[in-house]
């Protein structure tokens, strides 16, 4: 599989603030502010929507949506969220991010963030097909509150071409449970079980 270069994604074009334009194959939208490429990668924005997650005293049973945790909505304060020790929350990206059936996406956390102490988007993969934005899995595992602002480069992501087309790209499967997402989005993981 070979990786998207920032040539491939259109840099040296002249981009529109919004969206890359150059590559039949991969859509990343913007609405405010420019994208951010590095040499082999795109990296994404934090967005201003947050789940924070209940502790609760029963157990999570990955086949009962009626023993998932609750989660509240936050928004960020003057900018900023707050992520106090050992918390974790679902986070969104600002760009939507749309990839054809012949590519393949993968979210790394961004090194200046991890060495923080935060660790990013344990579930990685962009699927040939997705379409929308996509929901970041954070954890603050240190002692300490670490602020994050609305707008920062949270991950990077990068594009790699299938050595053929996928067969069904995922939002052609019935089961995609995640395709179009707007805004952070909980787990769906019961349905896998339905």
């Amino acid at each position: 599989m070979s990786v998207y270069s920032d040539k491939a994604f259109g840099r040296e074009h002249g981009l529109a603030v919004s969206e890359i334009q150059d590559s039949p194959h991969v859509s990343v939208e913007r609405e405010e502010g420019d994208l951010s490429f590095q040499p082999s990668s795109v990296d994404l924005h934090l967005g201003g929507q947050f789940l924070e997650m209940h502790d609760q005293d029963e157990p999570i049973y990955v086949d009962q949506r009626s023993s998932y945790p609750r989660y509240d909505f936050a928004t960020p304060d003057d900018g900023y969220y707050e992520i106090d020790p050992n918390q974790f929350v679902l986070a969104t990206t600002q760009e939507v991010v749309s990839l054809d059936e012949t590519v393949v996406g993968f979210l790394w956390g961004r090194s200046s963030v991890g060495r923080l102490g935060l660790f990013v988007h344990n579930a990685g993969l962009v699927d040939s097909g997705y379409d929308g934005n996509l929901t970041l899995e954070i954890v603050n595992p240190t002692s300490n509150t670490i602020a994050v602002r609305e707008g920062m480069r949270i991950v990077q992501m990068t594009v790699h071409e299938l050595t053929e087309p996928s067969a069904e790209a995922y939002d052609e499967q019935i089961d995609s449970k995640y395709n179009e997402q707007s805004g952070v989005t909980p787990s769906r993981l019961h349905e896998d079980f339905n």
